[in-house]
């Protein structure tokens, strides 16, 4: 439950989490906490020791924040936390925004158990690393990139227009959260939700249930757009992972969407919105892949902003006779192409949201990612 709010009035960020108890041991107990701060392009300060679970800290204004805590006991310290970020604005009245990390998977590839064989199926899911591991399969011992827990910041970089070094040129409030903290967050005032799912999903067989619309973040955003909030959300899974009925409705009635099936992402090429680009559909060492997607089609008043191409190529042999009567043998290519709706887009007379049926930070490209981001926002955002 980290989070890490700004305070563009009184220029502070204040750092809070929950404790985490042990049910098998009781001597597990946190008795104090260590704050590990990074500034802009700095490397991870040393840390701070702190004995409460909520802390304010001075900021300066433009400075980008990132935020890991660890608990600390006689026994020693905890693994490190999840990554969240804040930014102070310069301006006092500037827009705010509010990252969400709902991504907290980490699993296996897709497991599969029948009569007859039990396997991994890398095909269907290969599964999410906890940060990075070294690839098991087909790869070579490449290492490939996992769960890396700081996607708030990748899209803060993006949606504040930064250089390399976190220097702004949109002048932004940032605060961010881990998804169990909308349980105790208050989202009314935020200009714009920024939902991160990644490939969150309940895949049967992981160690624990990863939600990717649980109860509490569907209240959550439910009562944001009823006070006239502005949701962008995007994720792998958004549309088979609708498990109850709840959940659709919640989907439908709220993001304005449907589940319109899966799509291949080897095999697929995203189109609108004026660009063209691919997602990282294979194993890499950058970035974690997913080898499906979501499409998602509108509900009545959205409609859609992005097209999934799902190309695929097969080849047949065909025999002609040469002018001699001699046969010939060419292998003929025939390329057929489906699409799907990748993004719904709805701007009610209350509230917007915008959907995407992959994760934004998949795109390959990065400059078309910031794009896309920063297209978000100024549809979301724009009056």
């Amino acid at each position: 439950s980290l989070a890490a709010l700004a305070n563009a009035e009184e220029k502070k960020i204040t750092l809070s989490w929950q404790p985490q108890a042990d049910p098998l041991e009781p001597t597990a107990s946190a008795s104090s906490y260590v704050i590990y701060i990074r500034q802009n392009d700095r490397g991870w300060e040393n840390g701070v020791v702190v004995n409460t679970n909520k802390v304010s800290i001075a900021a300066t204004p433009g400075v980008f924040y990132r935020f890991r805590v660890a608990a600390l006991n006689d026994g020693g310290s905890s693994m490190l936390s999840e990554e969240v970020c804040a930014r102070v604005p310069y301006g006092k009245k500037t827009q705010s925004v509010m990252l969400v990390n709902g991504f907290e998977r980490i699993a296996a590839p897709q497991v599969v158990v029948s009569d007859t064989a039990r396997y991994f199926d890398v095909a269907l899911d290969p599964g999410v690393a906890y940060y990075q591991n070294t690839s098991l399969y087909d790869l070579n011992g490449m290492p490939v990139a996992g769960n890396t827990y700081d996607y708030p910041s990748l899209h803060a970089y993006d949606l504040l227009l930064a250089d390399e070094d976190y220097s702004a040129h949109r002048d932004l409030a940032i605060s961010s959260c881990l998804a169990p903290a909308l349980k105790h967050t208050e989202l009314n005032g935020y200009t714009m939700v920024d939902v991160i799912l990644g490939a969150q999903r309940v895949d049967g067989y992981s160690h624990r249930t990863y939600q990717t619309f649980p109860e509490y973040m569907q209240d959550a955003l439910a009562r944001y757009a009823s006070q006239g909030g502005n949701i962008l959300t995007s994720g792998a899974y958004v549309g088979e992972d609708l498990r109850t009925a709840e959940q659709r409705e919640f989907a439908f009635n709220t993001l304005k969407y449907l589940y319109a099936g899966e799509v291949q992402t080897d095999s697929m090429k995203v189109t609108g919105m004026g660009t063209e680009f691919t997602l990282s559909a294979l194993p890499n060492p950058t970035i974690y892949s997913t080898a499906r997607v979501n499409a998602i089609s509108p509900a009545a008043g959205a409609f859609s902003t992005l097209i999934l191409n799902e190309v695929h190529t097969t080849y047949r042999n065909e025999i002609s006779l040469a002018e001699d009567g001699s046969e010939q043998l060419a292998t003929i290519a025939e390329t057929t192409t489906q699409q799907f709706s990748g993004a719904v887009a709805y701007k009610g007379n209350t509230y917007h949201s915008l959907t995407y049926g992959f994760p934004i930070e998949m795109i390959e490209n990065k400059d078309i990612r910031r794009a896309i981001l920063n297209a978000s926002f100024q549809f979301l955002c724009t009056k």
